[in-house]
């Protein structure tokens, strides 16, 4: 209950702050008086909600298996890039790393780790035919967002919006 709890606020904040910086649509922005993004959060507990009469109109259908997969591919995506821009990171400051107090003991061994193993749970997401309808839609969103992120300009938008306040 403590997970549902928080995943629901994290997601109703996420919505509030994506409204605020201008990539969702602003009624997500709105708050109460209090400063509780009260839209956001009725609308993660709405779809939430769908789920629930979904599986329980559907209860022997793989509708949470599917929904729950989709979700593997993008929660992936910042571990890959987490493992493969601490290479670069220490490349590039490879001296000034000599002297940090906070070391990386098992660099660069556990970064191949995390890569291998993470890629091995999408070889079997692949041939799992229950996980494979997911890993294709996991990836066709996230192909979604990066297209939009382009097409739209978010990028470009914030680097004018941090030039003209600096």
């Amino acid at each position: 209950m403590s997970g549902c709890n928080s995943g629901i606020y994290s997601a109703g904040r996420m919505l509030y702050t994506l409204a605020s910086n201008g990539q969702a649509p602003k009624f997500f922005g709105k708050v109460s008086r209090s400063g509780v993004p009260r839209n956001s959060i009725a609308s993660t507990i709405s779809l939430l909600l769908v789920g629930v009469l979904f599986n329980y109109l559907l209860p022997d259908s793989k509708l949470f298996l599917y929904i729950y997969s989709a979700s593997v591919l993008p929660g992936m995506v910042p571990w890959f890039a987490l493992a493969f821009s601490q290479f670069k990171f220490r490349k590039k400051w490879k001296d000034g790393l000599k002297e940090h107090p906070f070391k990386s003991v098992f660099f660069p061994i556990s970064n191949y780790i995390t890569i291998i193993f993470l890629s091995l749970v999408l070889i079997g997401m692949w041939f799992n035919p229950d996980t494979r309808v997911s890993l294709i839609v996991g990836a066709s969103f996230i192909s979604i967002v990066v297209v939009s992120y382009y097409v739209f300009g978010v990028g470009k938008r914030q680097r004018v919006e941090a030039e003209e306040e600096a």
